[in-house]
């Protein structure tokens, strides 16, 4: 399956095929058959993406992702926004990814930790 998409990939990159999905415009792009590349290649990554699950679940790492995994949503909110600093301040994109991701779950525990350890008090 991994080999599959690998080689879908390889030849998209070689100009064998041209497909191009937007989800938010809904145009399809297609040197071949829209229907048969709308029926393979998004179901072919999404097992990729399963597959992939699957195995990081069983790794010593797993629980660095249930950590991103329970921040998902601050880290959708936040990341174009840290993305867009990283690119004006002209780092590569390996420290804009890590901070894109790293940013908003810290920011997102220190809440959680404030929100849970300091006393709220309420004035009237």
């Amino acid at each position: 399956m991994i080999g599959l998409a690998v080689g879908v990939l390889a030849g998209h990159y070689f100009n064998l095929f041209n497909f191009r999905l937007s989800m938010k415009s809904h145009e399809i792009i297609s040197s071949l058959p829209k229907v048969i590349l709308l029926l393979t290649i998004p179901l072919l990554f999404s097992f990729v993406v399963f597959i992939a699950a699957s195995w990081t679940a069983k790794i010593p790492l797993g629980n660095f992702f249930g950590i991103i995994g329970r921040h998902t949503l601050i880290i959708m909110y936040a990341h174009k926004f840290i993305l867009d600093i990283c690119k004006i301040s002209g780092l590569n994109w390996m420290p804009q990814l890590v901070l894109a991701v790293m940013v908003p779950v810290l920011i997102s525990m220190m809440y959680q930790y404030l929100r849970d350890y300091l006393p709220v008090t309420w004035t009237t």
